[in-house]
């Protein structure tokens, strides 16, 4: 081997050490921008009972007046003072005397959970001021648990790597270079190969993502 040939020989191999230095000790993945990681976002669900206390009062309109004839020994006026006496003590016994009604309504549906109580008094044979009603309820407040899962937004990506090609014998090529991958996950591949006897390579190469997964 002549000395230009050893020299030549001894060039590559010294290229060759140099590549596989700054691949090794290199940063690994270099990127212009940080890649995102799918973001999850949960919302709890929860349930918030919120106590409404009212009293409302309603004036209860007069539908209409009917007069009836009332039949009976007791409506009709008698011979005897003492008789007529009584029957209008009786009467004036019962309109003065105030009754009250109440009712109470027990509501469990559409999520409502209480009571609405209706309540008149009748004095001298109608309402006495006006219907109130009053409710006690609880008024529910339901948020519900929704998980969203965001996908990573794309980003540009670079990567600096090399291969390494021979046989059972010697390693026989080094062909460092770079990757890019932009937004659309398109691959642009850029190396030089390096060989053992001094030679020099170039390539280029293009890549386009297959998808595995059917489109829903």
């Amino acid at each position: 081997m002549t000395t230009e040939e050893k020299i030549k020989k001894y060039f590559s191999f010294g290229i060759i050490v140099v590549l596989l230095l700054i691949l090794f000790f290199s940063p690994r993945g270099c990127k212009d921008v940080i890649d995102g990681n799918a973001e999850t976002i949960t919302i709890k669900t929860d349930t918030v009972w919120a106590e409404v206390h009212d009293t409302i009062e309603k004036e209860v309109p007069v539908l209409e007046y009917k007069y009836i004839t009332l039949k009976g020994e007791q409506y009709t006026p008698g011979d005897n003072l003492d008789t007529c006496t009584s029957r209008f003590n009786k009467v004036v016994k019962e309109l003065s005397k105030r009754t009250i009604y109440e009712d109470v309504i027990k509501l469990d549906t559409l999520g409502l959970q209480g009571t609405l109580t209706i309540k008149d008094v009748i004095f001298k044979n109608q309402f006495e001021g006006k219907r109130k009603y009053i409710s006690d309820l609880k008024v529910p407040t339901i948020t519900k648990e929704i998980t969203i899962t965001k996908d990573a937004e794309p980003v540009r990506q670079f990567y600096f790597g090399a291969n390494i090609y021979g046989d059972k014998d010697r390693i026989q090529l080094v062909t460092p270079g770079i990757l890019y991958k932009d937004k659309k996950d398109h691959v642009y591949q850029a190396n030089i190969g390096v060989n053992f006897d001094g030679s020099v390579t170039y390539g280029a190469g293009l890549y386009y993502k297959i998808s595995l997964r059917k489109k829903k």
